[in-house]
């Protein structure tokens, strides 16, 4: 008989729960030697090859188990017997007569029910083993059934194009496919099905591929389909210039580009996709419009384009031109001239002229612009040009303005901006100093008097000058500023007080920084809290500023008084409700949690999680906030989970640092119940973090101990001992006092096994 495995004792007492591990297994050893000896000598035991399997869950029946148990009989079927590879399932259905449970394939199941097998990768014959299992020696049956899973032909995939060359962003085109041993198949990411038609397009210019693949359970098969999509040919044809002249030296160049084009024409001469050609010089025989064809092919079809130009006969060119630009109105006179050519005759002012020719002593002239137009004409038209003169008035004499702001200010203290301004002026300047034609100065402060402020300007037009005077009175008196408040100490919550305020010499006032009469009163509060109010009234006036200050005092009223009473104080544990009773004084508004409540009154509440529940009533008033409360316990129902055996549901037990742990459990082994980042850790390094371990049951310091895996309840060890852990003799040891009880029998001494 072999043996768990358990950890050095020095690390294996490091928990209390590795002590009660300990307990165990000493109850083990203690129990399973006479047992060992009695298997020996037992001809029903496993060692008699012809008995029947024994119950691994409890291999040494008790002096209270029956020897003899009602035979297992297991029936058992699978359907269908014949599936296919990859995809094909069965289900396979028992039932165990007389069992109480069973296992499929090592899978623990219960002792009838049925489950889905497969699929499988590969082909072959499939068995499975179904086990069932009661107490005694005809306690065991087994069957054996066996699934044939076949190979499945790859899908075979066939595709044709509608077309497999089109015109890019414009045409569509149709795949036809079908697809043989395939269940589903995928065209460019989007399904279809097995077989049908698929129209795609339009695409961009290029050549295009799109794989078809199609699956079933012989696998997958992929075929690519080709095509190409190109632009129809478009031609740009330009000329330049547009028009030329006649018996002369121009000559113009056609350009084409024969876009997506694989050949081209010019005037039905082959030529290249792009290119220019020059045209000309023309004769006047040659004059009048001419014109060029470009054509150009590809694949999809042929385009053309035309281009036209004209050869003209030269217009004439004249250019006028004066002596002098720009004169004095009424005094100065100019000469205009011109020159042309391709001319037979000109003309000005009405008058024909000769091609080439000069007018003398023009004007004088009056001020603004004038303009000469000298009009030439030949075989190629009429050419004209103009020649603009500007006559300019004499210049103006300038202008000065001189202005203060304010013109009088108080002696010793008030200062004044002086500003000027001048038209028509190069310069200028004030008590001779020289200063910009326009600005502005700060003058003063001055002692009591007059002052004049003279500003001199010059200009082309001569000279100008504006003064102006600054009067300088005596300093007014100051103002005063008298506050009052009555009373000067209220209560918080509803009481006011009144502030008046009067001022002398004052122009304006303000409260607090905002602004009020120079004289008024108001009144202020009330105030939701105690503590000392200030207010200042300030004042100013021509002669100065004042201000004068007043505290207020607010006290702080008595807070509210509140009482709770419940209806009952222990109730059922997510199930019953009580009546919640409250009352209070002095208070505005109250609250149950997060409830609104009013300042009194009843409420039913509940239900509540098991545990201890403190039931508070919180109310709010001026004085500040009271509240009372009431102590509800909340019985668990013993179907609740408890995994750290406190007598409190896990769900209704404390976890303070909300990591799904309660607090009881992470301090019976030795965590942290107010960090939540014990959760995540692996106390033994057994692949199972801390939260696992509380989830499972398991023991989180003991390797062996992992969800689903729980030594501790194998057989020879099982479920059925229970354990109390305490100090039974008042020494400084933990005492274990262990018991395995059998249903229905009053438990002798013997039953019980005390570890220190």
């Amino acid at each position: 008989m072999s043996c768990p495995q358990y950890a050095p004792a020095r690390q294996f007492f490091t928990s209390s729960a590795h002590r009660f591990h300990f307990a165990f297994l000493l109850l083990s050893l203690l129990l399973l030697l006479p047992l060992a000896a009695h298997a020996q000598d037992d001809p029903g035991g496993q060692n008699n090859q012809g008995g029947q399997q024994q119950d691994p869950n409890n291999p040494n029946p008790g002096p209270n188990d029956p020897e003899e148990s009602p035979p297992v009989v297991l029936t058992a079927s699978v359907a269908p017997e014949r599936v296919p590879i990859n995809s094909g399932t069965a289900t396979l259905t028992w039932s165990g007569r007389n069992a109480r449970y069973c296992s499929v394939d090592g899978t623990s199941r219960a002792a009838s029910g049925s489950v889905t097998v497969g699929p499988w990768t590969t082909a072959g014959t499939k068995t499975l083993l179904i086990e069932c299992w009661n107490n005694g020696k005809a306690g065991y049956a087994a069957n054996t059934l066996s699934v044939t899973v076949y190979n499945v032909a790859k899908p075979v995939i066939t595709t044709t194009l509608s077309k497999s060359l089109l015109e890019a962003g414009k045409d569509k085109f149709v795949v036809t496919y079908s697809a043989t041993n395939a269940k589903s198949c995928m065209l460019g990411g989007t399904k279809y099905p097995t077989s049908g038609s698929a129209t795609l397009g339009p695409y961009s210019a290029g050549k295009h591929s799109l794989t078809f693949s199609c699956s079933g359970d012989g696998g997958e098969t992929s075929h690519t389909i080709n095509w190409e999509a190109i632009n129809r040919v478009s031609i740009s044809a330009s000329v330049s210039p547009s028009t030329v002249k006649a018996n002369g030296s121009d000559t113009v160049r056609v350009s084409w580009t024969g876009s997506n084009a694989d050949s081209c024409k010019l005037d039905g001469a082959n030529a290249s996709t792009s290119g220019s050609k020059t045209f000309g010089p023309y004769s006047y025989s040659q004059a009048g419009t001419k014109s060029a064809t470009v054509s150009c092919a590809n694949r999809l079809g042929s385009s053309s384009n035309s281009v036209s130009w004209k050869a003209d006969a030269p217009k004439p060119a004249v250019s006028a031109t004066l002596s002098e630009y720009t004169v004095t109105a009424g005094v100065d006179r100019v000469n205009l001239s011109w020159t042309s050519s391709n001319a037979d005759s000109c003309s000005y002012d009405g008058r024909t002229r000769a091609v080439n020719g000069t007018i003398r002593n023009l004007g004088p002239f009056t001020a603004g612009t004038h303009n000469f137009t000298v009009s030439c004409t030949g075989a190629g038209g009429t050419t004209s040009d103009t020649a603009t003169l500007t006559a300019e008035k004499a210049p103006d004499p300038p202008t000065v303005t001189v202005r203060l702001n304010p013109d009088t200010i108080t002696a010793d203290t008030g200062t004044s901006t002086l500003s000027w301004s001048s038209t028509d002026a190069t310069s200028c300047t004030r008590n001779s100093r020289t200063v910009a034609t326009k600005g502005t100065a700060t003058v003063g402060p001055y002692s009591q008097g007059s002052y004049e402020f003279t500003v001199s300007c010059a200009g082309p037009g001569g000279n100008a000058s504006d003064a102006a005077t600054l009067t300088v009175e005596p300093q007014p008196d100051p103002p005063t500023v008298t506050l009052r408040l009555n009373p000067t100490t209220i209560e918080a919550g509803s009481d006011t007080s009144t502030l008046t305020w009067s001022s002398r010499n004052a122009t304006s006032c303000s409260r607090d920084g905002t602004a009020v009469t120079t004289g008024g009163s108001a009144e202020v509060g009330p105030y939701a809290t105690a503590g000392t109010r200030r207010f200042t009234v300030s004042c100013d006036g021509p002669g100065g500023s004042d201000s004068e200050t007043r505290s207020l005092t607010v006290e702080q009223p008595d807070p509210p008084s509140v009482t709770v009473s419940l209806s009952k104080t222990t109730i059922t544990a997510d199930k019953d409700t009580v009546t919640l009773t409250w009352s209070s004084t002095d208070a505005a508004s109250c609250k149950y949690g997060s409830t609104n409540l009013s300042v009194s009154g009843t409420r039913t509440i509940g239900p509540f999680s098991a545990g201890t529940h403190n039931v508070a009533v919180n109310c709010t008033g001026v004085g500040g906030t009271g509240s009372a409360s009431a102590s509800l316990s909340a019985v668990a129902t013993p179907s609740q989970p408890d995994n750290d055996r406190d007598g409190i549901a896990d769900k209704d037990d404390p976890d303070d640092d909300n990591d799904g742990m309660t607090d009881a459990w992470e301090i019976e082994n030795g965590f942290n119940s107010l960090s939540a980042t014990d959760a995540t850790l692996d106390a033994d390094n057994d692949g199972q973090n801390n939260l696992a371990e509380f989830n499972g049951g398991s023991d989180p310091h003991w390797t062996l101990s992992t969800p689903g895996n729980l030594p501790e309840i194998l057989p020879g060890f099982n479920a059925g001992y229970t354990a109390q852990k305490g100090d039974f003799n008042n020494d400084t040891l933990q005492d274990i006092l262990i018991r395995n009880p059998v249903p229905g029998v009053v438990p002798a001494v013997s039953d019980f096994v005390l570890i220190r």
